[in-house]
């Protein structure tokens, strides 16, 4: 008596019992091919640490790193070949992809001498790499080494690196002594050189603005002042 009352329905329950199973063979068979299908990546160039600006980069400061290929890889670099011997044009940061824009054949920098002088953080005027600056000779009296005078001893020198022994970044308050590595032209390489001398605290960075840089730096004048 009961299956005869549901006897009309079961056309219809047996068309949702197929749909059912039907629906539940495909959602299966879509999570077995999610988990066993791998994702698609590519192989790129990114720098194994933060790479500033102006400095030759070199097989260690890069490595190669998976990235999916969703991620579109047209503008940036996917071999080794295509920056070694390049020069950052600004800083590159640690494990992320080198826009092709951002390296250059930067013959400013192959022109240049590089050299190394002895500095602090007081003599290196806070410089960070890629700054512009001049470079200082301080003349002291020999008997109390009391500062009389000083003379620019190079100009426009880029700044490629200021690091302590240890390579860490100079920070204010701390006395260590640190070497900053620099771009100079040729004319004014053999002034600059004799910094490096052991204990040498006589050759002082001066950091340059451009005039831009001013510019942006001052509040904007009001109508009327």
């Amino acid at each position: 008596m009961e299956m005869t009352k549901f006897k009309p329905y079961m056309p219809y329950i047996l068309l949702l019992l197929l749909g059912l199973a039907i629906s539940g063979f495909f959602y299966f068979q879509l999570e077995s091919k999610l988990h066993t299908q791998k994702p698609t990546t590519v192989k790129i160039v990114v720098p194994a640490k933060d790479i500033p600006a102006h400095k030759e980069i070199t097989t260690a400061d890069i490595k190669l790193k998976e990235v999916p290929q969703e991620m579109g890889t047209e503008d940036i670099a996917k071999t080794p070949e295509s920056v070694l011997g390049f020069y950052a044009d600004t800083t590159l940061y640690a494990e992320l992809p080198i826009k092709l824009n951002r390296i250059i054949k930067d013959k400013n920098i192959l022109n240049r001498d590089i050299v190394a002088i002895n500095i602090d953080y007081v003599r290196s005027a806070a410089a960070k790499p890629g700054d512009i600056v001049d470079v200082y000779f301080i003349k002291a009296e020999a008997a109390n080494w009391t500062a009389v005078s000083s003379e620019k001893v190079a100009s426009d020198v880029i700044v490629i690196s200021i690091e302590d022994a240890d390579g860490n970044k100079l920070e204010k308050g701390k006395s260590k002594t640190a070497v900053a590595v620099l771009a100079v032209s040729p004319s004014f390489t053999e002034k600059v050189v004799p910094g490096a001398v052991k204990d040498n605290a006589r050759y002082v960075l001066a950091v340059k603005n451009r005039p831009q840089e001013i510019q942006q730096s001052q509040p904007a004048l009001q109508e009327g002042n």
